[in-house]
């Protein structure tokens, strides 16, 4: 994934195209010209058998020139036309995230040699997991991911844990939907988020506690995971403290 390079939306006047203000004023010129040709016809009556008429080009006339006076007050603005391409922003740019999702994703692709797609998809996971889940950073749950499974969504313990955040089943069936697999990284960081979240709630020492819980008192665990999320805060605020100055 290539670094993200902020992209100007700004309009810009496409003259070789269509310059929509020197149209406006050319109409305008050839309707008004238009009126002052056919206004003595306008005037003018025709006699026949019923008695006078007027002229039919008086309708014409009548029309013609409101629109001819609408063209001269459009004239005095200035008209801009977008280039498509122009206004086709990169989606990250939609995103506030965006500059910290990609420096993250590169980082865990580059570590653990996977394809960035893949890596994005769980990246932009964990963001909408965190969003949810009050206390649960997305930092935090990309560093459990990365030390429970390494970002291998398939795989399976001994003790019956799975998928990306090595969640046991058993443990957690209010958590689960039926039919719903841990081996689906949605469900799998849903769900992880959902225990991390309720740890924390439990927890008397707060994220120490929430970790220490989550491993089953896996030595060196909790300072392994507080570490990794403490770089992955620093990688995605550096990236968009560049931006930023750039």
């Amino acid at each position: 994934m290539t670094p993200l390079r902020q992209q100007s939306v700004q309009p810009r006047l496409i003259s070789t195209a269509f310059d929509a203000r020197k149209s406006c004023a050319f109409s305008a010129r050839i309707i008004i010209l238009s009126c002052l040709l056919w206004q003595p016809l306008a005037s003018a009556t025709v006699s026949n058998q019923a008695g006078p008429v007027v002229s039919p080009y008086a309708a014409l006339f009548t029309t013609l020139r409101p629109l001819s006076e609408f063209y001269v007050k459009v004239e005095d603005f200035q008209v801009d036309v977008v280039a498509p391409t122009e206004i086709m922003a990169s989606s990250d740019l939609e995103d506030e995230h965006g500059v910290r999702k990609e420096a993250i994703t590169s980082y865990l692709a580059a570590k653990f040699n996977k394809d960035e797609e893949t890596v994005r998809e769980y990246v932009d996971l964990a963001w909408g997991e965190a969003e949810k889940h009050e206390g649960v950073s997305p930092e935090l749950i990309l560093a459990v991911v990365q030390k429970e499974s390494g970002l291998r969504a398939g795989i399976k313990n001994k003790y019956g844990a799975q998928g990306l955040m090595q969640v046991v089943a058993r443990w957690h069936p209010d958590k689960l939907h039926r039919r719903e697999s841990l081996f689906d990284p949605s469900v799998n960081i849903r769900v992880g988020a959902e225990i991390l979240q309720e740890y924390l709630t439990k927890a008397k020492n707060g994220l120490p506690g929430a970790l220490k819980k989550y491993s089953g008192n896996s030595r060196g665990y909790v300072e392994s995971i507080i570490r990794e999320t403490k770089r992955l805060a620093t990688i995605g605020n550096k990236a968009q403290d560049d931006q930023d100055e750039g």
